[in-house]
């Protein structure tokens, strides 16, 4: 097997300028890199990733863990995050806690024992003391996506604002001149479930500002998947609730509410209107096309992947936060194309 010696003497260079194409420094010049990478190629030079790592204490590994790889939301950020570690020669190794808080301690505590050089937490991974034990425990830069823990300042966070996501909705809703709206929430239970309360939060706001009293009877629970919106909301309706509209917490519950409310007997947009939240791209495939809460996951990912990648090569680097924005985009299953059609 070929040495990074044999390469650098049949290249004309430095062992050092070899191991700066290997890590695509910036100053090779680009003769030099095409001259080195052909050798290379021609010698079938393979270089050891473990020896690599226990020399410059860099494996560069990011771990990047989530909490449901089956939910399209979370499987757009994973694409967007690996997209951009690829270009600074970043691997990932990817982790699914099942929304299981045991499960996402035990593989954090496996990717530090694997010496990554980050660590990105997609959702609710991890309690908020456990976490502050990681941080003060080692000095592996973690970035949190849609999960404030803000009473942790060591950490850089990238948000969705939740509150104008659902103020937003409801407010659509309203607008078209539905004043019986019920919501189905993620879980609500505690703090931990930062984007629920907040589309909560919001769709509160917009009944509080149009005058309309909450009913706690529409606030439906479930738990961001398909058969948690399908079931339900079926037993939302077999109660004989009958709501003008319904906002869905997230696209994959809003599709399950879809299934439901047509089994029971009712059209929509005709007889209840239905909005979600995401813009997953399997909103725009149901009957009818899905009006949603538009927001960028692959945006997310990327600015996850930047403040890692910043934490990791700038040690004077300050961790921040970072709120995404959010709009609505218009479809059929509102009702907003009828009405502006009488």
């Amino acid at each position: 097997m070929a040495t990074i010696k044999e390469v650098a003497k049949k290249s004309g260079v430095s062992v050092g300028t070899v191991s700066a194409v290997l890590r695509g420094e910036s100053w090779v010049t680009e003769d030099t890199r095409r001259k080195v990478l052909r050798v290379i190629r021609e010698l079938n030079y393979r270089p050891n990733p473990l020896a690599r790592s226990l020399r410059t204490q860099k494996t560069g590994v990011i771990g990047l863990v989530v909490t449901d790889i089956t939910n399209p939301f979370f499987s757009l950020i994973v694409r967007a995050v690996e997209n951009y570690l690829r270009k600074y020669n970043f691997n990932i190794i990817l982790c699914d806690t099942n929304e299981d808080y045991a499960i996402g301690v035990d593989v954090v505590r496996v990717l530090i024992d694997r010496m990554v050089e980050g660590i990105i937490l997609v959702g609710d991974i991890l309690p908020e003391e456990e976490l502050e034990e990681v941080i003060n425990t080692t000095h592996v830069p973690i970035v949190a996506v849609e999960r404030d823990y803000g009473n942790i300042y060591e950490l850089s966070m990238v948000l969705v604002d939740s509150v104008k996501g659902g103020y937003i909705a409801t407010r659509h809703l309203l607008n078209l001149g539905y004043r019986d709206i019920a919501i189905v929430t993620g879980p609500i239970e505690s703090e931990r479930n930062y984007s629920s309360i907040g589309r909560l939060e919001g769709y509160k706001k917009a009944l509080r500002e149009e005058g309309i009293e909450l009913k706690p009877e529409f606030i439906v629970k479930s738990d961001f998947t398909f058969n948690g919106g399908y079931t339900s909301v079926k037993a939302f309706l077999e109660k004989g609730y009958k709501p003008r509209a319904i906002f869905a917490s997230n696209d994959l519950m809003a599709i399950g509410a879809m299934v439901a409310i047509k089994e029971k007997g009712f059209r929509i947009p005709d007889e209840i209107a239905v909005v979600g939240y995401d813009d997953t791209p399997e909103a725009s495939f149901t009957e009818p096309p899905l009006t949603t809460v538009h927001l960028s996951m692959e945006e997310l990912g990327t600015q996850a992947a930047r403040f890692v990648v910043e934490s990791i090569k700038d040690r004077d680097f300050v961790p921040r936060k970072y709120i995404l924005p959010v709009d609505i985009v218009i479809r059929e299953s509102c009702g907003a194309f009828k009405i502006k059609g009488k």
